[in-house]
């Protein structure tokens, strides 16, 4: 039997499981496919044949009724040709019908029926009996109308057969379909026979025709008979769509026709006409065609229908039953599919993660068959497995562990160079990662270590696998921005149970400290041998025991003089026995100390030396060692010396400079404070020592400076100090100050020191100086405070007419405040539209008429109102400020120069004040004569007034500024001549083109007068050097007169006009130019 199964077991054992359930299913799903489709096709024929057999159906009621028709038209041709019916209409009705009943069944009718001979044979009779009926004779018009209903009778059996009529499922159809097919229409055709004979019988009483008569009535015997049967087999109803007539009926009916028929015909004596012969037999033939019509055929039609109906009913079901259980089917395959597959998928899954290494992989099926079965055992498999494994992998994880873990690095490389094994230490010797290394054929070594390295350990694996000792190499390894590690490698062949060389085991041992230690031992042995820096080395008894070459060289004594001696021996005695507990108590405390030391050479000389002594220690924490290390620092100190007293001396004078003096102040501060005791700081500036340094040389002055110096030093106390700041700058600080009258003793001694003649290279020099003197704590009690206020008593001093000392007072300090504080508005004032340019007209003396004018600035403060230029003029001289202020107002000037000649054509000239410092100072300024050329204006606008200090100055460079602006035709004008030096050495050696005569002479002006004879002197004298004179200050007309009269040029003041602005100047040039 199981032979019997082999091909299929065969062929389920070489497919899938996928393959397997297609096989099963599919063929499953076939059979049922193929029981399906074979009852869907029976059911599917049912329903065309019931279909087909409706349409015949509906054919042979078209048949029946030209039957119906044609039987009319022979019955009234029949009474036409007898001459019992003449009705026209009648006739034409009845063809009507036939022609019709023609066309409704030729355009239904198959073309397959259409095509054979007896459809073309009827429709040839028609046409004649159509066309020839009446005119025919009684007996040939029976004939043709009967042969030609048979012929119809005939198609329609043909039409019964081609439509599946005569062959009917059910017993109640087949009789049914008798009965409207054979027996209904026979005994019609019958009846209509005998109405057609019986009208012409009853005309000419021809025995022919009444024997025809009989035999046609008694010919209806047997096909009622028949359709009695049938009519009492069928078990249904009969339905009806119109008037209903029972098949009792219609029997009756027949058979009282006949009878009554019969029995008129028969008997002699009827009174039936031909006429109502005709009617009533075509009243019973019409009853028997309703019959067929309204009851046989409806009956039949919805017997048919409901045929249909059922079967495609039974055919949905079919359908529907059919695909429920193939769907059915199908999900349970599928089901069997998923479950199955999902078992086993899941199965194959658990198993391959398990083979891949995860071995706390289990499978759970929620299943009761084999499969299940199947996944417990594995399951316990695995679990076995995995304990196996465990305890396997716990001993390679300690070997591995105590491998990894090794100080040395081990690693196992094949024959071939390939490494297999390699620890962490060994990775990390050599900067590679693990896998890098066990990746790596031999081939591409050189990749990871380098070609050098590479070549050198396979030269090595040669060698240790060419010998049987372990082969002993060293390799260095280089680290990114580390030292390189020097590597002990060993290497010894590994052998297999069969004594078949496998590979090598190797082993590195990181020897860089070793090595390196050993280094620094040669290194440490070099320096303590070569060491400039003495070093001894005592033990716990405080025994010397080792001293360096250096200490031999420092001290004079050799290494057996000093080997177990105490250190002692190099002691000078200038340190004190307390000195030298604090020393070993901090040694004790800390194992330290260090510090500068006095000690004695072997020859005896004393010298000083920096030592540092370090304990090492045993380890249990005892003193084992002593190491002393010192340097002779002699010659240190004496640099240090040079170095302090450089930072602390003035290098000319010897004397404190202004560090050491600041730092003495300070301390002199916080001593006077806690003693609460006063002090005085004294500031000293030597007068026009600038001048005496730039006329005689520097060389000269810092002789002077010196000689300044010991002269001040000797008029103060030992207890005081004396300091030069810088310059010409000195100061006193005397402290412990009793009396006040101490200080202006000796200040005055100062003076009188100062005003004596120095003799300087032979040349004899006088200079005086001016000193400032603030008194700590009444004055001041912070450094900055003292500096300030001696330094603006000192300033004082020199107002005052210099060669005196002054006392700071609190008017000083608001005078400073209020310097500060116009000059700090000042620097704003341009740049705020406060400053103004004023011109005060230069007349012409001879003739009345304003020839020049002089330009005077004017501040107008916002709070402080018109400030004097006597007072902000030197803030901005002192702060450097006059150069941007010069360059202002000469730009206005030569706007207001081209201004008067745009608008009233005067090309005036207008003099300018330029001071010293606009010519001394070298800082980038307005270049005036390209400010002209610029402004298309001529030199010959411009005076520049010069002050007569400037020419004493005999400076290089104010000499060729000037002389440029002489080359460029500007004028230049003393001012305030007669005030100062009056040199007339400087009229001589300069081009001037003007004297200015000051207004301290001109206000005093009178006839005989010491101003007027000195008025006239200097008029007189600028006539003989060619130049012209102004003279300022005039306020009244006597004034003006004198000094027209004695041959003065211009003048200018009150009484001409005071300073005006610029509009104010243009208005009063056009009213003068008019005039």
């Amino acid at each position: 039997m199981k032979k019997l199964f082999t091909p299929a077991i065969n062929l389920m054992n070489n497919l899938s499981y996928s393959r397997k359930f297609i096989v099963i299913g599919g063929l499953s799903l076939l059979a049922l496919l193929i029981v399906s489709i074979s009852l869907i096709s029976y059911l599917s024929g049912s329903i065309s044949t019931a279909n087909q057999q409706l349409t015949g159906l509906h054919q042979t009621q078209n048949t029946s009724r030209l039957i119906q028709s044609l039987q009319q038209h022979r019955g009234i041709s029949a009474a036409v040709i007898a001459g019992v019916y003449n009705s026209a209409n009648g006739q034409i009705s009845v063809n009507k019908k036939v022609n019709d009943n023609f066309l409704k069944i030729s355009s239904a009718l198959p073309f397959e029926l259409k095509k054979i001979a007896k459809w073309s044979t009827i429709i040839e009779q028609w046409k004649y009996l159509n066309t020839k009926g009446i005119t025919l004779e009684l007996d040939e018009n029976f004939n043709l109308h009967t042969k030609l209903i048979q012929n119809i009778n005939s198609l329609q059996l043909r039409v019964a057969d081609y439509y599946y009529l005569l062959v009917m499922d059910d017993l109640d159809s087949y009789y049914l379909t008798n009965s409207y097919l054979f027996t209904i229409p026979i005994t019609l055709e019958l009846l209509g026979q005998a109405r057609a004979v019986g009208a012409s019988y009853l005309v000419n009483k021809n025995k022919k025709s009444r024997e025809k008569i009989d035999k046609y009535f008694s010919s209806t015997i047997v096909p009622l008979a028949v359709f009695k049967g049938n009519m009492h087999k069928v078990k249904r109803e009969l339905l009806s769509d119109g008037e209903k007539i029972s098949a009792q009926a219609l029997i009756q009916t027949i058979e009282q026709h006949i009878q009554l028929t019969l029995d008129g015909i028969l008997a002699d004596s009827t009174s039936l006409s031909s006429l109502e012969l005709y009617k009533l037999s075509t009243s019973a033939i019409d009853i028997g065609y309703q019959f067929l019509d309204n009851s046989l055929s409806f009956t039949l039609s919805n017997l048919l229908k409901n045929r249909v109906k059922q079967a495609n009913t039974e055919l949905i079901v079919s359908i529907g039953f059919s695909s429920t259980l193939f769907l059915i089917v199908l999900y349970f395959l599928i089901g069997l599919y998923f479950s199955t597959i999902r078992s086993i998928n899941y199965l194959t899954k658990v198993t391959g993660k398990f083979y891949g290494g995860d071995l706390d992989a289990r499978v759970t099926l929620y299943t009761r068959d084999e499969l299940n079965s199947i996944a417990l055992g594995f399951n316990e498999m695995a679990s076995s497995f995995q304990n196996l494994l465990i305890e396997k992998e716990e001993i390679s994880t300690r070997l591995l562990a105590i491998i990894d873990n090794s100080p040395i690095g081990i690693w196992f490389t094949g024959t071939d160079g390939r490494y297999h094994f390699v620890n962490k230490t060994f990775c990390n010797l050599v900067g590679i990662e693990e896998e890098d290394m066990l990746n790596t054929p031999s081939s591409n070594l050189a990749e990871l270590l380098g070609s050098e390295i590479a070549h050198n350990c396979l030269d090595s694996d040669r060698a240790a696998l060419g010998q049987d000792l372990a082969h002993v190499s060293y390799e260095t390894i280089p680290r990114l921005n580390a030292k390189p590690y020097l590597l002990e490698i060993t290497k010894v062949k590994l052998k297999n149970t069969r004594g078949k060389v496998v590979g090598l085991i190797g082993i590195s041992k990181d020897i860089t400290n070793k090595r390196q230690q050993e280094d620094d031992l040669k290194l440490a042995d070099i320096v303590y041998q070569n060491s400039s820096e003495a070093m001894m080395i005592t033990n716990i008894n405080n025994e010397i025991i080792a001293i360096n070459p250096a200490l031999s060289d420092i001290t004079g004594y050799s290494t057996s003089e000093l080997i177990g001696k105490d250190p002692k021996i190099f002691s000078s005695g200038k340190q004190s026995l307390q000195f030298y507990q604090s020393m070993w108590e901090e040694i004790k405390r800390t194992g330290t100390w260090q510090g500068e030391i006095w000690n004695t050479r072997k020859n005896g000389d004393e010298y000083p030396e920096w030592l540092s002594i370090n304990t090492i220690y045993d380890d249990d924490g005892k003193v084992f060692r002593r190491i002393a290390l010192f340097s002779d620092i002699t010659e240190k100190k004496k640099k240090d010396a040079l170095i302090l007293r450089q930072a602390n001396y003035d290098s000319l004078t010897n004397l404190p400079n202004r560090r050491m003096f600041i730092d003495r102040l300070e301390q002199e501060i916080k001593v006077s404070h806690r003693k609460k005791q006063k002090f005085a700081l004294i500031f000293i500036d030597l007068d026009n020592f600038k001048n005496i340094n730039d006329t005689r040389g520097h060389v000269f002055g810092d002789q002077l400076l010196t000689e300044a110096g010991k002269r001040i030093t000797h008029c103060v106390r030992e207890v005081d100090t004396v300091a030069r700041l810088g310059g010409d700058e000195f100061t006193i600080l005397l402290s412990d100050l009793s009396e006040i009258y101490n200080v202006e003793s000796i200040c005055q001694k100062v003076l009188l020191a100062l005003s004596q003649p120095f003799c300087i290279s032979k040349l004899y020099t006088y200079i005086s100086a001016s000193l400032g003197v603030t008194i700590y704590p009444n004055d001041a009690s912070t450094t900055l405070e003292l500096l300030k206020n001696a330094d603006q008593a000192m300033y004082l001093a020199k107002d005052l007419g210099r060669n005196q000392f002054c006392y700071f007072t609190a008017s000083m300090q608001e005078q400073a405040q209020n310097k500060l504080e116009l000059m700090n508005d000042l620097r704003t004032a341009i740049s705020l539209n406060q400053l103004a340019v004023f011109y005060q007209p230069i007349i012409e003396l001879q003739t009345g008429i304003i020839r020049k004018a002089e330009a005077l600035l004017r501040w107008k403060h916002p709070v402080r109102g018109m400030v004097s230029p006597a007072e902000f003029i030197p803030l901005a001289e002192e702060s450097g400020l006059i150069i941007e202020i010069g360059d202002w107002v000469f730009k206005q000037t030569v706007q207001h120069i081209k201004e008067c000649k745009k608008q009233l054509g005067l090309d005036i000239q207008i003099s300018i004040n330029k001071s010293p410092v606009q010519f001394r100072e070298t800082v980038s300024q307005l270049d005036w004569l390209t400010y002209l050329t610029e402004n298309q204006l001529s030199g010959k606008n411009i005076v520049i007034e010069i002050t007569e200090g400037l020419l004493m100055n005999n400076n290089t460079s104010t000499m060729e500024k000037l002389s440029r602006l002489r080359a460029a035709d500007i004028k230049l004008s003393m001012d305030d001549f007669g005030t100062g030096y009056s040199s007339l050495s400087y009229l001589k050696k300069f081009e001037l083109d003007y004297l200015k005569i000051d207004q301290s002479f001109t206000k005093n002006l009178a006839q005989g007068s010491e101003d007027m004879i000195l008025s006239e002197a200097i008029i007189t004298m600028a006539q003989k050097l060619g130049l012209k004179v102004i003279a300022e200050g005039i306020e009244t007309e006597e004034q003006r007169k004198l000094l027209l009269d004695s041959g003065c040029d211009y003048g200018q003041g009150y009484y001409f006009s005071r300073p005006i602005p610029a509009d104010d100047f243009l208005q009063l040039l056009a009213r003068t130019s008019e005039i």
